[in-house]
């Protein structure tokens, strides 16, 4: 995950940059590179299926396996090393979740709009409460990422790893 979030760096800047200027629609492309690897590859399909019933059931699964890594990591590492891994995968699967709650609210969004033939409106208080939350998700988990680099604790872990 933390290969992820150095290979989209750019990306993320250009998703954050777009936030500012209203409604994301493409935002499930970001979720797609995001779980581009085989841990999380399962879920991929779920941000173009959201709470359709066998992609939502994988996509809940993946995020509790997520939630179980975090206390893994306590019980795994020491404390100066396995607290840190387990704010990153913390922060990882919060920004999972919010680019999906996202979606959702996208979708919803849409499809009013659509049934009432109205153009998707750029005020709607649902759509930028969640567009909000999603950005400041996905700042933490990327800034997390480099602060971790930046102190060597994915060397540590790595290191304690091959002992």
């Amino acid at each position: 995950m933390k290969s992820l979030c150095d290979e989209h760096v750019q990306i993320k800047d250009r998703y954050i940059e777009e936030s500012e200027r209203g409604p994301i629609h493409a935002i499930d492309y970001f979720f797609d590179w995001m779980t581009n690897c085989t841990f999380l590859e399962e879920i991929q399909p779920s941000i173009s299926h959201v709470l359709e019933e066998e992609y939502h059931r994988k996509y809940l699964l993946k995020i509790e396996e997520l939630r179980n890594m975090i206390e893994e990591a306590c019980l795994v590492f020491p404390n100066g090393v396995g607290n840190h891994l387990a704010d990153f995968i913390y922060y990882y699967q919060e920004m999972l979740v919010s680019i999906y709650k996202y979606q959702i609210a996208i979708d919803r969004i849409s499809k009013e709009c659509k049934d009432v033939q109205k153009p998707f409106p750029i005020d709607n208080q649902l759509e930028i409460s969640c567009r909000q939350a999603m950005i400041k998700n996905i700042k933490n988990t990327f800034d997390l990422s480099d602060r971790l680099f930046q102190q060597g604790i994915f060397q540590k872990a790595k290191e304690l790893i091959k002992y």
